[in-house]
C-alpha cells in the first residue's frame, strides 16, 4: 500500500477525483440551478442527503427491506404533511398552488410549460435561459446582475 502511494502520477490521479467528486457535489448541492448564487438551504440539503445515505446504508447492512422508504419526508412534522394534502388550484399554465395550516404549497410541472429559449452574452460566454411563453425575457443587464 505504500509504493502505491508513492506513485506521483496516482496521487496526481486520486486528487483529480477528489476534487471533481467534490466540484459535482457543490454544483448539484451548493449552487442555484446552475448559477453562483449559494442555495440558503445548501446545509440542510447535505444534511438530508446524509442523513438519507446513511439510512440506506444501515438498511443494507442490517439486511433489512430496502425498499422501506425513509428520509426527509417522513420527519416532516404532521401539519406540514397535511399542508402537503391541500388540493392546489391552477394559478398558471404548469403552477399550481394551495395553503392549509398557514404553509403555503406549490407544485411546478413543467413538461405543462411552453417555453421560449432566449440566448444572452455574459462576460463573453454564450447563456441560454428558457422563459414562460407568456412572459417577457429579462434584459441584458438584469442577466448580467445575475451572474455577477
Amino acid at each position: 500500500m505504500n509504493n502505491i502511494l508513492r506513485n506521483k502520477y496516482l496521487k496526481i490521479v486520486l486528487l483529480l477525483g477528489v476534487a471533481f467528486v467534490i466540484s459535482d457535489f457543490s454544483v448539484k448541492n451548493v449552487f442555484l440551478a446552475n448559477s453562483p448564487k449559494i442555495n440558503p438551504y445548501a446545509g440542510q440539503n447535505m444534511i438530508a442527503k446524509i442523513n438519507s445515505t446513511w439510512s440506506k446504508a444501515t438498511s443494507l447492512v442490517a439486511f433489512k427491506n430496502p425498499n422501506k422508504s425513509s428520509g426527509l419526508i417522513e420527519d416532516l412534522p404532521k401539519t406540514t404533511l397535511d399542508a402537503m394534502k391541500a388540493p392546489l388550484n391552477k394559478i398558471s399554465q404548469g403552477v399550481y398552488a394551495g395553503e392549509r395550516n398557514n404553509i403555503q404549497v406549490y407544485e411546478i410541472k413543467s413538461n405543462e410549460i411552453e417555453y421560449l429559449v432566449y440566448t444572452f452574452t455574459i462576460n463573453g460566454k454564450e447563456t441560454k435561459i428558457k422563459v414562460p411563453k407568456d412572459q417577457q425575457p429579462p434584459s441584458q443587464e438584469q442577466m448580467e446582475a445575475l451572474y455577477k
